[in-house]
């Protein structure tokens, strides 16, 4: 059963790498790029406009593209309901992370040292778990191409 199980995983890898392959030959990551480039400077000429009280020009306006979201107000929930708060709640490392680099580099220090500066202030609260996954390994032979 373990053998055919690593032949999945071999086919699996084969077609990742043929699909890769058919997104760099067509410049897909290449225009990846581009797309983001043109997102994050539409969201920002749309921020600017708002800032600005900017809503109507002409026939065009600037409407509400949002959702609504579920929230838990976290310090109400954490004071009235603590043992689930315990349980359940989570901080996104990566998002604090984000936002502590992000107020460093406001404060003038380079991306660098203001990625340290944030790693360094997290590291005594975070905890590294191990999480469950599981895998199939060839012993014998080398499955990432080598032998």
């Amino acid at each position: 059963m373990l053998e055919e199980i690593l032949g999945q995983k071999l086919r699996v890898k084969e077609q990742e790498a043929e699909i890769k392959q058919i997104e760099e030959d067509n410049g897909l990551p290449e225009l990846r790029k581009q797309l983001k480039a043109a997102q994050t400077t539409l969201d920002a000429m749309l921020a600017e406009a708002v800032l600005n009280d900017i809503f109507e020009e002409g026939t065009l306006r600037i409407v509400s593209a949002g959702k609504n979201m579920r929230h838990i107000r976290i310090a109400e929930f954490r004071e009235e309901q603590g043992k689930l708060f315990d349980q359940f709640a989570t901080v996104s490392v990566t998002a604090v992370e984000n936002a502590i680099i992000q107020a460093y580099e406001n404060d003038g220090h380079p991306k660098k040292e203001a990625k340290a500066l944030a790693q360094e202030l997290l590291e005594p609260y975070i905890e590294i778990r191990p999480t469950e996954k599981w895998d199939v390994l060839d012993l014998v032979g080398d499955v990432s191409g080598g032998n």
